[in-house]
């Protein structure tokens, strides 16, 4: 039915970066499922994935290595080419003083600025609406289930993006 603009979509170079929440006791339970993931990203994008690690929230920077030792500030990642596919992997769960004007105003200008981007979160969708900080995010960003299915439909939507703006 889409043929051309499927044909069009798989010519391109795919370009990914991914946003992982490295920290907080919230995540520990998660850490084999994400450097699995990551694992499978990296064999699948070795020379088109960048790897980036916050702390339950983005504010102004986010960090190169797992230890966050070494920053890139958010404007460097808002100069990157709008065709990047974004995937942050956390589980949107912190303190309500996290989820401030600074974070906030970092999800609303990476979404400007990448219009494929998603939220991949580990914690089981039934929990979802117990946790105020998620809810807001997902306001934000569409938000998935890290499920195959979840993944699967994060990926589609994007696909779906590309097609709608060419």
């Amino acid at each position: 039915m889409f043929i051309p603009e499927i044909k069009k979509i798989t010519e391109q170079k795919l370009r990914v970066i991914l946003l992982i929440d490295n920290g907080g006791y919230s995540m520990l339970s998660y850490v084999k499922v994400v450097r699995e993931l990551f694992k499978k990203m990296r064999t699948r994008f070795a020379h088109d994935l960048e790897t980036y690690y916050f702390h339950n929230t983005i504010y102004g920077e986010v960090w190169s290595d797992a230890n966050r030792t070494q920053s890139l500030k958010i404007k460097t990642l808002l100069a990157k080419d709008p065709e990047y596919r974004i995937f942050i992997l956390g589980d949107a769960t912190m303190g309500a003083y996290e989820i401030n004007h600074q974070s906030l105003e970092t999800y609303e200008k990476l979404k400007a600025k990448f219009k494929k981007i998603a939220w991949i979160n580990p914690e089981p969708v039934k929990y979802w609406p117990h946790t105020i900080s998620l809810q807001i995010i997902k306001e934000i960003i569409d938000m998935y289930p890290m499920t195959p299915r979840g993944i699967e439909r994060a990926v589609a939507d994007m696909n779906r993006k590309v097609l709608l703006s060419s």
